[in-house]
């Protein structure tokens, strides 16, 4: 029961998530190698928190959007 342009929306999001999590990735990696393990462990928490917290809240407005 989707509109047909929801497969659009999905795979734009997925091809963003993608560069996302690989810019995260090097990010991290670079606080690890100046040995900066609070900063890491901060970006890690504070970019999963916000990444749930969007996450939940792009659920919600999709289930007012469908419903």
């Amino acid at each position: 029961g989707a509109p047909a342009s929801a497969g659009i929306i999905v795979g734009a999001g997925f091809a963003g998530g993608l560069s996302t999590f690989s810019t995260l990735a090097v990010d991290a990696v670079i606080l690890l190698n100046e040995r900066r393990p609070r900063e890491f462990w901060v970006y890690l928490g504070a970019t999963a928190g916000v990444g749930l917290g969007s996450a939940f809240a792009g659920f919600l407005a999709w289930s007012w959007i469908v419903a």
